[in-house]
């Protein structure tokens, strides 16, 4: 009987043993930690993009919006697809060393409502954030906005 006993407690062990590693290597091993995201916090992305696949991103996302020269011209209470083409057109009064200078210092543009009042540009943690109004002129983006900015940036 203890003979048997102690082949019946050997064949468990081979048993266990050989589940101990078959298991990972059939893919059945722990999963890793999830990857934490690591994009800058305050971090925008347009619709469709992201800046990793990490699960504890702090950025804000999905936001409406396309990129022009690199920035974000964003929806915020406005149709930025009218924006566009005007900010577009502003960009292209700019040498490729001035739109340099403000890929650099603006994190976004962002369009609000109509009104008449003049493009903004508030600085959020040292970057720029201009503010244009969904019926802003080209010519109103580049004086008020972009080269304000330019100004500004040259003069600190």
């Amino acid at each position: 009987m203890k003979t048997r006993n102690k082949f019946f407690g050997l064949i468990a062990i081979a048993i266990i043993a050989t589940a101990a590693i078959a298991l990972p290597l059939a893919g059945c091993e722990k999963e890793d930690d999830p990857v934490l995201c690591k994009c800058p916090n305050g971090t925008l992305h347009l619709v469709g993009e992201t800046c990793c696949d990490g699960t504890d991103c702090k950025c804000e996302k999905n936001v409406v919006g396309q990129r022009v020269q690199g920035i974000p011209v964003t929806s915020r209470g406005g149709d930025h697809t009218k924006a566009i083409a005007n900010v577009t057109t502003a960009f292209g009064y700019l040498s490729p060393d001035e739109v340099t200078i403000l890929k650099n210092n603006v994190i976004e543009i962002k369009v609000t409502s109509s009104g008449t009042a003049r493009p903004t540009y508030p600085k959020v943690n040292g970057k720029y954030v201009i503010e244009i109004r969904e019926n802003s002129s080209s010519n109103d983006i580049y004086v008020y906005a972009l080269d304000a900015v330019l100004y500004d940036i040259s003069t600190r």
